[in-house]
C-alpha cells in the first residue's frame, strides 16, 4: 500500500470513507489511528522501511477524511522518541502538523491527540 500515493489515496478512498460514512456518528467511536505503533514500518525493513515522508502522507490522507466527514477524534501511536523535540535521543515530532501538512496541504489535517508509546532506547 504504501509503495505509491495512487495506493495509499485508494485506501483512503475505499475504506477509510466508507468505514467513516458508515460509523462517524457512532458514540462509541473515539478515534482513529491511522497506524498503531508505525515507527515499526519506517525502522524495520521486514516491515517495509517506509520513509517519514511517506508515512506522513498516509496519516495525512487518513485523518482528512475523517475530520471532513466526523467529528471522530485522531492519533497516531508511537514511541515518545518520534513524538516530542524534549525527548533525550529523540529525533523531532515526526507527526507534528506542521510536518502531515507538509506532505498533503488541507486545513482538515491534524492530530486532535497523541498517544505516546514509551520504550527505553538505553
Amino acid at each position: 500500500m504504501y509503495a505509491s500515493k495512487k495506493n495509499m489515496d485508494s485506501f483512503t478512498e475505499n475504506y477509510v470513507v466508507p468505514f467513516i460514512k458508515k460509523f462517524g456518528d457512532n458514540p462509541y467511536l473515539f478515534a482513529v489511528e491511522p497506524c498503531n505503533e508505525i515507527e515499526w514500518v519506517n525502522q524495520n525493513p521486514d516491515n517495509a522501511g517506509e520513509s517519514w515522508k511517506t508515512l506522513r502522507y498516509f496519516c495525512a490522507r487518513v485523518v482528512a477524511e475523517v475530520h471532513a466527514r466526523s467529528n471522530v477524534l485522531t492519533t497516531v501511536g508511537l514511541s515518545v522518541k518520534w513524538q516530542t523535540n524534549t525527548y533525550p535521543g529523540n529525533e523531532g515530532s515526526q507527526f507534528s502538523n506542521r510536518r502531515l501538512r507538509a506532505q498533503y496541504d488541507n486545513p482538515h489535517v491534524y492530530l486532535d491527540f497523541y498517544s505516546p508509546h514509551f520504550l527505553y532506547y538505553g
